[in-house]
């Protein structure tokens, strides 16, 4: 729950980190306490006597598990959704810097989000190329696309060599990941 909260806002305190779990967990307990109630009557009714303590305890168990889901679903999926939503936001914006910014194809291709009309493209046009070759083959394709720019549909289309050229280009400057040990 603290790390839900401190990854939305990581200026969140520790007194309101623990306001919240202090009601969340008054809320569990009640919440726990009806829907085992509630249970053992069903069981009650059902069995037409009341429950023994292993199947007690058992209904316990159930009724604090189901009360937890709903606690979590109130207090923290709409903050994880909240994070998850700003994620994507931020994804959006480096997808959108890197298609709108000259060159920045080549230096972080894997921030543009790539169309399947794109792939086909690449695969048809250098499809005896390497991975590395289709990594910046895809994303200066959607670079041209976003900036307006003119594709190479065909080998023989005038852009062709030209793209071509500088895919070369940045191949041969490609620097494979080395973990550091």
């Amino acid at each position: 729950m603290e790390a839900t909260l401190r990854a939305r806002a990581p200026e969140v305190t520790d007194a309101e980190v623990t306001s919240l779990y202090e009601t969340m967990l008054a809320e569990w307990s009640d919440l726990s306490d009806r829907i085992a109630h509630q249970t053992r009557i069903k069981w009650t009714t059902h069995h037409g006597r009341q429950p023994d303590g292993l199947s007690w305890g058992q209904i316990q168990e159930r009724a604090k598990y189901q009360a937890e889901l709903e606690i979590r679903g109130k207090y923290l999926d709409p903050i994880t959704e909240e994070i998850v939503a700003s994620q994507e936001d931020q994804e959006d914006d480096l997808y959108q810097q890197t298609l709108r910014t000259p060159g920045q194809w080549r230096e972080t291709p894997g921030h543009v989000h790539v169309s399947l009309e794109t792939q086909d493209l690449v695969k048809d046009l250098w499809e005896e190329e390497s991975a590395t070759f289709w990594m910046y083959a895809e994303a200066l394709i959607e670079h041209l696309k976003f900036t307006g720019q003119r594709l190479p549909h065909t080998r023989a289309g005038e852009s062709y060599e030209e793209v071509t050229q500088m895919l070369r280009e940045a191949e041969a400057a490609y620097i494979p990941y080395q973990p550091r040990v």
